[in-house]
């Protein structure tokens, strides 16, 4: 099984809170202000479109799949936990990229 795979790091800055003349998707009264600026060498995975996002995530996926395959208790969680995912998730395309959204219920 060895080792989790690790995500490619690419550094950036990455600012959190209000920044004038940026739209951030949720009422400036929510947001941090004064604005913190953090280096995430991570943040370029919320892009899907990546191929290195995919690629990782595809990795971690075979990963997961290859630690579990032994323990038919695990599996069944994990593919009870899928199905219920899959059967609450709104309809979109096949092309359409996933978008979660912070507070959600579902």
């Amino acid at each position: 099984q060895g080792h989790p795979p690790e995500p490619p790091r690419v550094p950036v800055t990455v600012t959190y809170g209000t920044e004038p003349g940026v739209y951030k998707g949720t009422d400036e009264a929510k947001l941090l202000s004064p604005p913190v600026r953090l280096l995430d060498d991570l943040f370029h995975l919320r892009d899907k479109r990546r191929a290195d996002t995919i690629a990782h995530i595809e990795a971690e996926n075979a990963y997961t799949d290859d630690c579990l395959q032994h323990n038919s208790e695990w599996q069944g969680h994990r593919n009870r936990i899928l199905d219920r995912l899959t059967r609450i998730a709104p309809p979109r395309a096949s092309d359409a990229p996933l978008e979660w959204r912070r507070g959600s219920d579902v």
